[in-house]
């Protein structure tokens, strides 16, 4: 019984002193306001970031989008490197082409989509 009650007179205190300081901060004008309560890091969290996207009543989430696009990128890169026959100069041509592949869906990802 001891150790509750100087835990509700600790619990007590505690509030009592919490409720002194929001009082002084109220008096100074140091209190935050309703709207800019939230710390800077978390209105990033606020930002639109898209979770599906439609496409003909089908939801797809917008990575996949963004890498099959970066597929079809690196396929017409890869042609036009092979036709003028640059491709030569390349020592693994299927790590190449994953890497583009990469580099175009983190590319179309982050400036198009917005993932």
């Amino acid at each position: 019984m001891l150790a509750t009650r100087r835990t509700a007179n600790s619990v007590a205190e505690i509030a009592g002193n919490l409720r002194r300081v929001w009082a002084r901060q109220r008096e100074t004008g140091l209190a935050r306001s309703h709207e800019n309560s939230l710390p800077a890091r978390a209105e990033c969290l606020v930002t639109p970031i898209p979770h599906e996207i439609a496409i003909g009543g089908i939801y797809l989430p917008p990575l996949l989008i963004a890498a099959a696009v970066g597929a079809i990128a690196t396929q017409a890169t890869a042609r036009t490197l092979n036709r003028y026959r640059l491709s030569r100069y390349v020592a693994n041509p299927p790590l190449v082409w994953l890497s583009m592949m990469l580099i175009y869906t983190v590319v179309l990802g982050t400036l198009v989509i917005g993932i």
